[in-house]
């Protein structure tokens, strides 16, 4: 499932302690049509960052999902004569009732962190006719996250291309392969040949994606003209993301001094389900800039709250973790641990980490 750990106020429906309601005919060919009622998590869009972290009111949608883009969320409730929308972009997590089996066993994948088989499954179930565009979007996503957990950032960027084609949700859009730690210093020197066809793409998001690559090569300079052109796009996740990638320009020593409080405005602007990747950039910088408790907040905050997005989590809380140990602090370490076991199992230390590396 893809959702967001969050504090909110849940609203059940009516019937969830009750007896269900009587199916109407609308819903029953829905079914047939669309296969089974999915369950959605839509929240109201908070004004300000303040309010994402304030608990508001959630509603758990349960019905036949008949569309879901940026602008609207269609489902079929069970009781329903039509079709009742919402704004596609409040979506905060959904449980698809897949209408095919090969979808659902590459689902099951994904949430075993079996990202090999995510990728090598997925395309052949993307083979299939007659599955709704929006869970082939999320296929998609899915594929997307399991290539950067295996760091294949060019594969990753080309199955993101499928994505971007078919104006994804903020939910999927977040799933971009962006540079939001020190993965331009290390990936294949493949990823920059990648990056400069993707900036060549009609597709704002994947000029976003060919600028964030290009930041850390020999084309940094075309990297920067790129972001600041995008930052004034319409899109508001497309503008605040390229905002951000532009922090990866400013020396450590200039963090603190001034543009610090932007960041936190800009990342607590974008939408809660758009926060994950610039949350992990701010703590990157932090540490960079020697202010390891900020540093070790943000990447709690990445663990709390961005639970399925498991290359960002594993690497926030061994970050936080090697901070904690590298500041003498092996007790909050060991806390720190403790609290998120699953994303330390397989950790392979970092011993050589360069606190001032931009």
């Amino acid at each position: 499932m893809w959702t967001l750990g969050v504090m909110l106020v849940w609203v059940r429906p009516s019937y969830a302690q009750e007896e269900p309601p009587k199916e109407t005919e609308t819903y029953r060919q829905a079914v047939e049509k669309l296969g089974g009622p999915s369950v959605v998590r839509w929240t109201e869009l908070g004004g300000t960052g303040l309010d994402r972290w304030n608990a508001r009111r959630i509603i758990e949608i349960r019905g036949v999902v008949v569309e879901w883009d940026p602008k609207k969320l269609g489902v079929v409730r069970p009781d329903g004569n039509g079709v009742t929308n919402y704004p596609g972009d409040g979506v905060i997590g959904i449980e698809p009732a897949w209408k095919s089996e090969e979808f659902a066993a590459v689902h099951a994948l994904f949430a075993q962190q079996r990202f090999e088989e995510v990728l090598t499954q997925g395309q052949n179930a993307l083979k299939l006719t007659n599955i709704p565009r929006w869970q082939q979007r999320l296929l998609v996503a899915e594929m997307v996250q399991s290539a950067v957990s295996l760091k294949k950032w060019a594969v990753a960027g080309r199955i993101f291309g499928f994505l971007i084609k078919d104006d994804p949700p903020n939910l999927l859009l977040s799933a971009i392969p962006l540079a939001w730690s020190d993965e331009a210093t290390t990936a294949s020197t493949g990823v920059a040949e990648e990056a400069s066809g993707w900036i060549e793409n009609e597709a704002p998001a994947m000029q976003l994606l060919g600028a964030s690559w290009l930041l850390g090569g020999e084309q940094r300079s075309k990297g920067v003209e790129i972001l600041q052109a995008l930052s004034k796009s319409d899109s508001e996740v497309i503008a605040g993301y390229a905002k951000a990638q532009l922090w990866r320009t400013v020396p450590p020593s200039e963090i603190m001094d001034y543009p610090l409080p932007q960041w936190l405005k800009l990342r607590d602007s974008l939408p809660l389900a758009a926060q994950a990747g610039p949350t992990m950039l701010l703590g990157t910088r932090l540490e960079q800039a020697g202010r390891h408790e900020l540093a070790i907040g943000e990447f709690l905050r990445i663990a709390t709250l961005f639970g399925d997005r498991y290359h960002l989590k594993q690497k926030a809380v061994a970050n936080a973790i090697d901070i904690s140990k590298a500041i003498g602090d092996n007790a909050q370490a060991d806390r720190i641990g403790r609290l998120y076991p699953a994303s330390d199992s397989n950790r392979v230390p970092d011993t050589n980490r360069n606190r001032g590396r931009k």
